[in-house]
């Protein structure tokens, strides 16, 4: 910093240094300073109070610090519990009656023309296009993807015939 910007400094009501704040000696040279030698870094992880590796660009302990500060400073957007919800009260709504009704009928019929396997995101977005054609508003359409392997499961569930017709994987919890 330049004399003037210190003196614009310290005009606007800012300390210039240490000397300028009350109870702290001022230091003459940088040479004088004590130094107790570079910090270890403390591990990013917040719980912990452990040392940084000294592997070069890591702020962690461990890998399974940093996975765990990475989940708590990143946490899931949406749980099972609440996509679970969310796929209960659109099911419950006119749109979503449709579209289970409709899913569900193309699947027995193609299951009746002798398909033993289809993905629900096929049909899914099949009646999404067909809607589309037919004039419905695409605002009104209200179709999350995030609903497609619980209305697989709602369906395979309620028709025994169709069970395996759809690929399924396991809900992450």
């Amino acid at each position: 910093m330049t004399p003037s910007q210190q003196d614009l400094f310290a005009a606007q009501g800012h300390a210039r240094g240490p000397a300028d704040q009350p109870g702290r000696p001022a230091e003459s040279e940088p040479s004088q300073r004590q130094s107790d030698g570079p910090r270890p870094l403390q591990c990013g992880y917040k719980p912990c109070k452990l040392p940084a590796r000294s592997r070069a660009g890591s702020r962690f302990c461990s890998d399974s610090h940093k996975t765990a500060e990475w989940e708590r400073t990143h946490p899931r957007v949406k749980r099972l519990a609440d996509l679970d919800r969310d796929f209960e009260r659109w099911l419950s709504t006119e749109w979503g009656q449709r579209l289970a009704r409709e899913a569900t009928a193309r699947a027995l019929e193609l299951q009746r023309r002798g398909v033993s396997h289809y993905g629900i995101g096929a049909i899914w977005e099949s009646i999404r296009f067909d809607w589309t054609l037919r004039g419905y508003p695409a605002d009104d359409f209200k179709a999350n993807n995030n609903h497609r392997s619980r209305l697989a499961r709602k369906i395979m569930a309620e028709h025994p015939e169709l069970a395996g017709f759809f690929e399924t994987r396991q809900l992450r919890q």
